[in-house]
């Protein structure tokens, strides 16, 4: 039915929510849900959508709990009649829109965005130049695809260009092998390339304010006619009349680095580094105005003899992101896999699917209300290829159709993964969303939620963002989404802030710190065994260092969404028969199997037996290729559970899994599985109190106690990648790209 057919006035919601963790936003998404359905909608004409397969199930989960408890509770019935529709004060009503809802639940679009576009895009493969029966590739078959693009990139590069490009990747140095230098920055290229706006023209061509790239004689010759200007200054002396000796070396040092064109030094150190942020003294002494003029012309000498330089390198990019991207998609189009991303991309280029009008014949059925959660995590491509459809859903039809979209801008933490949270205000804006702040948390206690406010009211003004370059801005600008939560629930809490041994340099492991943490861990785990303890880390590389640390203190921890099945030893051991059916000859695999239970299940009682290891890599691959992994990895485990924990076989069963999915894509070759196991993060089903995971892993979950340990990390990182995009404040979109200097 029409809204306009339904009985009464229909006022649907046209909203954008921010919400922060625990500000009951799931709770708002069900009760649009729940809201729309009651109004007749069916259920396939709502599109549902959130950042994770787990936050979607929540969603429908809680939709259905809702539903079922107001079928049999008088109270949650009167609930849901008051927040959702009035209808629904009635148990009966909830029990008759529950039935259909069931009955119709294959048909419910709650799911992520990559599910949604994966089903538009295998229905319009062919439009979008997909491979037929294509597929989304992993992690090893991701990689593969890398290497061979990188390849073909390389060979139809010309030998001179190839130079080149191996002195932009390296920076000068050749230590490095291309191939290793190309892979790393592919993804960053291609990713630079897809998101330029094609309105703005060639965003790599360079465009420094100058007119023309000089000649580098005449610059030089230029450069050398500074230098001895500055030799020429005079320089502050001392009582006895002599030159004051720091003035005299940082002169001399500045004149050869104008010599030799090293304007990092020129301007990094020494009196140029004073002029530059603006000091009238160095080392004490007034600078002379005959410094500071000289100085200012060698910036103007060294900006025009950096620019051809420049110049050359960004175009030098822009050609290889071409190359790469060419290379890439014949590639996945000869395999026939392809990443999340480039489904995305594909879905927003021309002709965008999400806006074709035959979009809902294919689909079988017709979208017509869209909520969008976590939308502060939604990536330019992802917008590009949804707002075709949101434009339509969006613009007009006030009385027929809904839009909500939940978000929390300051809570983007997907930026490495192309999230853009500036789109949350720009779309709100565009189509003229009504906004509201959930400003109450009913998850955390009011100690921590004041805690929270009193470090980020004063965020522009903190000591350490002061010391920041732009860092007060930035902290402004990052303010004006920031909400000082009130409690909900009168629930305990407590902070404690622990100063560790100092940090050491820049490393993202800190042992000695590291350490000092997991004993804190220890001591409230002792002291609260029955309660949960999440340890929040930023990095992978830390989460397994703080794992060991633990398990050296004797804390049973398990690293949720974070630790490949390689933690357990006997799934090693069988990793180690795989990679022995390939490589018979591999003494340390041989060693392994032999050594643990599974010689003796295999029948491989002397590692150094060359023969009998021949004989079980012969073996070992006829089952792998007639039965398959998943079933002849079952038999092994089978063989192996008796002697194992039941964490361990948690584990093993876990491998098991694993097999059946490479199954679909396997390769004649075993060692590719191993690597696909090494590389694969499996959850840890442990029951362990303890769960050490990484910040994003953590998004929507709850624990007694949180710590963490990793607060030492720089807010100033070193820069990292190839190029720096300028962006289009309002569309995101990129209009300039320059190389990191």
């Amino acid at each position: 039915r029409r809204m306009s057919d339904l009985p009464g006035a229909v006022t649907l919601p046209r909203e954008l929510v921010l919400a922060s963790a625990g500000s009951g936003k799931t709770y708002r998404l069900s009760n649009r849900i729940i809201q729309l359905l009651a109004l007749g909608v069916a259920p396939g004409e709502i599109l549902a959508s959130t950042f994770t397969r787990k936050a979607a199930g929540e969603i429908l989960e809680r939709v259905l709990v809702r539903l079922a408890k107001g079928a049999v509770e008088g109270k949650a019935a009167e609930e849901l009649g008051a927040h959702a529709h009035p209808t629904l004060g009635d148990p009966a009503e909830c029990r008759r829109l529950l039935a259909r809802v069931v009955e119709q639940l294959h048909e419910v679009n709650v799911g992520t965005l990559d599910a949604f576009f994966v089903r538009v895009a295998r229905t319009f493969f062919q439009e979008l130049g997909l491979a037929p029966g294509w597929t989304i590739a992993d992690r090893p078959l991701e990689d593969r695809l890398r290497t061979e693009a990188v390849l073909a990139a390389l060979e139809e590069a010309e030998p001179g260009h190839a130079a080149q490009l191996i002195r932009l990747f390296n920076r000068g140095s050749a230590a490095r092998r291309v191939h290793d230098s190309l892979a790393e920055t592919l993804y960053d290229l291609l990713r630079l390339r897809r998101q330029a706006d094609p309105a703005a023209g060639d965003p790599w061509h360079a465009d420094f304010g100058l007119e023309a790239d000089e000649e580098p004689e005449a610059l030089a010759a230029q450069a050398r006619d500074l230098a001895h200007r500055i030799r020429t200054l005079a320089v502050p002396t001392t009582q006895k009349g002599e030159e004051v000796k720091s003035w005299a070396k940082a002169r001399e040092a500045s004149a050869r680095a104008l010599e030799t064109g090293d304007w990092s030094y020129l301007f990094g150190k020494g009196i140029g580094a004073k002029i530059l942020e603006g000091s009238d003294e160095f080392d004490r002494k007034p600078i002379p105005d005959e410094f500071a003029d000289l100085f200012l012309e060698a910036q103007q000498l060294g900006r025009r003899t950096l620019a051809g330089p420049l110049r050359q390198q960004m175009e030098a990019m822009g050609q290889v992101a071409q190359l790469l991207d060419e290379a890439f998609a014949r590639v996945q189009r000869k395999t026939g896999a392809y990443r999340f991303e480039d489904v995305t991309h594909l879905l927003g280029g021309p002709g965008a699917a999400a806006g074709r009008g035959d979009l809902d014949y294919r689909l079988d059925q017709q979208v017509r209300h869209l909520l969008l959660d976590e939308f502060q995590d939604t990536s330019l491509e992802q917008w590009q290829a949804l707002e075709p459809l949101a434009g339509e859903l969006l613009s007009g039809h006030l009385g027929e159709r809904a839009g909500v979209i939940v978000a929390d801008p300051k809570q983007s933490i997907y930026g490495w993964r192309g999230a853009r949270p500036e789109l949350v205000h720009a779309v709100g804006h565009a189509y003229g969303l009504t906004e509201e702040t959930l400003a109450q948390s009913w998850r955390s206690s009011g100690v921590v939620l004041d805690f929270v406010a009193d470090v980020f009211r004063s965020l522009p003004t903190n000591p350490v963002v002061e010391g920041i370059a732009e860092g007060p801005g930035v902290a402004r600008e990052w303010m004006k989404d920031f909400t000082a939560l009130a409690a909900a629930k009168d629930l305990p809490g407590h902070v404690r802030i622990h100063e560790g041994p100092p940090v050491s340099g820049q490393g993202a492991v800190q042992a000695g710190l590291l350490h000092h943490a997991a004993g804190i861990v220890r001591e409230l785990h002792l002291a609260m065994p029955e309660r949960t303890i999440g340890v929040l880390v930023r990095q992978n590389r830390v989460l397994s260092y703080l794992m060991a640390e633990l398990g050296s203190l004797g804390v049973s921890a398990s690293g949720e969404g974070g630790s490949p099945l390689t933690d357990t030893p006997p799934v090693n051991a069988i990793l180690s028969l795989v990679q022995l059916a390939d490589h018979p000859g591999d003494h340390a695999a041989r060693y392994h199997v032999a050594r643990t239970p599974l010689g003796a299940l295999v029948e491989l009682a002397d590692w150094t037996d060359d023969a009998a290891a021949r004989k079980l890599s012969t073996l070992v691959r006829r089952d792998l290729v007639q039965n398959g992994y998943g079933p002849t990895l079952a038999g092994w485990v089978e063989g192996l559970a008796p002697r194992c924990d039941r964490r361990q076989v948690q584990r093993l069963l876990q491998l098991v899994e694993l097999g059946h999915r490479w199954d679909e894509r396997s390769t004649l070759r075993p060692a590719d599985f191993v690597r696909y196991v090494n590389e694969e993060v499996v959850e840890d089903p442990s029951s362990a109190r303890v769960q050490v995971m990484t910040i994003h892993k953590a998004k929507g979950l709850e624990f007694d106690v949180v710590v963490l340990p990793e607060l030492y990390a720089s807010l100033t990182p070193k820069a990292r990648g190839m190029a720096f995009p300028l962006r289009d404040p309002g569309t995101g979109r990129i209009v300039k790209v320059y190389p990191r200097m």
